[in-house]
């Protein structure tokens, strides 16, 4: 949960800060100490608890979706002003007129709005008329303390827990196996990459399918699927190259993730992938065919360790806590200032 993270960022450079979701799937992780407002995100119950939770606010932060019109009707009761952190790009879910009238005028009551990336900050001003003033650019984050490249050993020891061989690149394919991420992709660039290991983390509506897809082609025994795992660490620690596949993104924190740990990526020419990837891996056209996401692994797998730091570097540079933290503390604190509660 992105949210959270922020929180014991912002909690690290003196921030009092606490974290409430508005229904239990915005909190899946059940390791998190979290309270849930509620069943429903715009229940009567569930916005009189987030009313309360606000008032005693100087300023709440949105974080996806849900909470846009959750801390729209909330703040004209209560008269607290509210960051809405957008996690993707409004043009990729924008829909019929009435839709986008709907939304801009959701827009007119956040004091200001954090994009991903630049893309993404200018469709909120040309779709839904958000001044440039009122938003900014604040890119996801990672800890670089958290993820860090493994030694030579730990690399050994992760791909035997993973029963995985030397001979051929290790894919790693990371996410939720729902449509968007397209995992039958993977699979069929899996086909194309001879000698290879597909190891897959995650799971979702697309498992079964998967699974189907798997035993057809009579690869079992290079493929790992090992559903949903609390840490992908070990799984990156094992990878030559991270694979992702989807039909959209916002800034995929995988590939964050990957880099940090001195794993380059292949990946369409999606939402932030660009920004993210396009140092140290490759970007392919986002109506890639197969074949051309597995010539890309070649090329990648081929120079695995110099592209990894050159991703390593990229990321240091731009998407850790270290970078980004910061920004957001210098956001929070000029709204503060202009923004007197009662």
């Amino acid at each position: 949960m992105q949210g959270e993270a922020l929180s014991r960022e912002l909690r690290a450079l003196g921030v009092s800060i606490r974290v409430v979701a508005l229904t239990a799937s915005a909190s899946a992780d059940a390791a998190l100490d979290v309270r849930v407002l509620g069943r429903r995100a715009l229940a009567p119950l569930t916005l009189r608890r987030l009313a309360q939770e606000t008032r005693s606010t100087d300023l709440a932060i949105g974080y996806g979706s849900t909470t846009l019109p959750a801390l729209s009707l909330v703040s004209a009761a209560t008269r607290r002003p509210f960051i809405y952190r957008s996690i993707g790009n409004p043009a990729d879910w924008a829909r019929g007129s009435l839709h986008r009238a709907r939304t801009r005028a959701l827009f007119t009551r956040p004091v200001h709005v954090a994009a991903l990336f630049d893309r993404a900050s200018a469709s909120l001003g040309s779709l839904y008329g958000v001044a440039p003033e009122r938003r900014s650019v604040i890119p996801n984050a990672r800890s670089s303390r958290h993820f860090v490249p493994p030694s030579a050993e730990e690399r050994g020891a992760a791909r035997r827990a993973l029963g995985v061989s030397s001979d051929g690149p290790v894919i790693a394919f990371i996410g939720a196996l729902a449509d968007e991420k397209r995992p039958q992709v993977a699979l069929d660039v899996f086909d194309h990459v001879e000698g290879a290991t597909l190891v897959v983390a995650g799971d979702g509506p697309q498992r079964t399918a998967l699974e189907a897809g798997v035993a057809r082609r009579g690869r079992a025994s290079r493929v790992r699927l090992l559903g949903a795992i609390p840490d992908v660490r070990p799984v990156l620690a094992a990878a030559d190259v991270l694979l992702i596949t989807s039909s959209t993104e916002g800034m995929p924190g995988s590939a964050i993730e990957a880099a940090l740990m001195g794993v380059p990526s292949v990946a369409p020419d999606v939402g932030a992938v660009r920004e993210v990837v396009s140092e140290g891996g490759r970007v392919v056209a986002q109506d890639a065919v197969a074949q051309e996401y597995a010539h890309a692994i070649a090329d990648v797998s081929a120079e695995r360790d110099r592209l990894g730091d050159v991703a390593r570097a990229h990321v240091m540079a731009n998407f850790t806590w270290d970078v980004v933290a910061p920004v957001w503390l210098g956001l929070i604190e000029r709204i503060a200032e202009r923004s007197p509660t009662d």
